[in-house]
């Protein structure tokens, strides 16, 4: 992911392992900032770690006492409300914004789930669908989802041949520009439906890829 993100970027990360793990390491990039509706406690050591004064505006804080009060009146960090976080055309302004949201599971179609897990509601759609469309329409953005390519057991493929029965699409096929696993970078941006099936399954976990390539007939 983090090779993905151009210098000179402006981020937004979404909830989650892996966007707050991306936001530890986006500090090696040159010129990155922040615009984002949530940050984590990874935001230290993005601080930590840049070569430059960022610019973060961010609407939400979550971590322990000791991030809040990292956090408190530091110089660096601009909150706002969700009309400036969230406002499209503000954020597709912005040049090379890139947008990283996580899921629960994307089908080969490259629909995304991230609210539930079977019947349990986990999340939301929450403000992801704004950043989404930011990063569509700004000069140089992207829109990427990244997940690890089975669930923590190593028993269940994250990249499904099509969404839990009843599971909702929290992000249309025609909105992700590029899906990231371990095994790789699917660009499914201009693709037709089964070269977005071949290239999802290229970056599967191992143990499921032929199932995965059974289920296209």
């Amino acid at each position: 992911v983090r090779a993905l993100v151009p210098d000179g970027a402006w981020v937004q990360l979404g909830i989650g392992a892996v966007p707050d793990r991306v936001l530890s390491r986006l500090g090696e990039k040159r010129d990155v900032n922040l615009f984002s509706g949530l940050l984590t406690r990874g935001l230290m050591d993005f601080v930590a770690t840049c070569r430059h004064t960022p610019h973060i505006v961010v609407g939400e804080l979550a971590g322990d006492q000791a991030f809040y009060d990292w956090c408190d009146r530091n110089p660096a960090i601009e909150m706002a409300p969700t009309r400036v976080t969230h406002d499209v055309p503000r954020l597709a302004a912005l040049p090379k914004f890139v947008s990283i949201n996580s899921a629960v599971e994307i089908d080969l179609q490259g629909q995304s789930n991230g609210e539930t897990l079977g019947p349990l509601q986990i999340s939301g759609v929450g403000g992801s669908m704004d950043y989404v469309e930011a990063a569509t329409m700004s000069t140089g953005g992207l829109s990427i989802i990244a997940l690890p390519s089975t669930t923590d057991d190593g028993k269940r493929s994250k990249i499904v041949a099509a969404l839990a029965a009843g599971a909702p699409v929290t992000t249309p096929r025609f909105a992700i520009d590029v899906v990231v696993t371990e095994y790789g970078v699917a660009h499914l941006r201009g693709k037709d439906l089964w070269a977005r099936a071949e290239a999802l399954i290229a970056i599967a976990h191992p143990d499921f890829r032929d199932a995965l390539a059974n289920s296209l007939g």
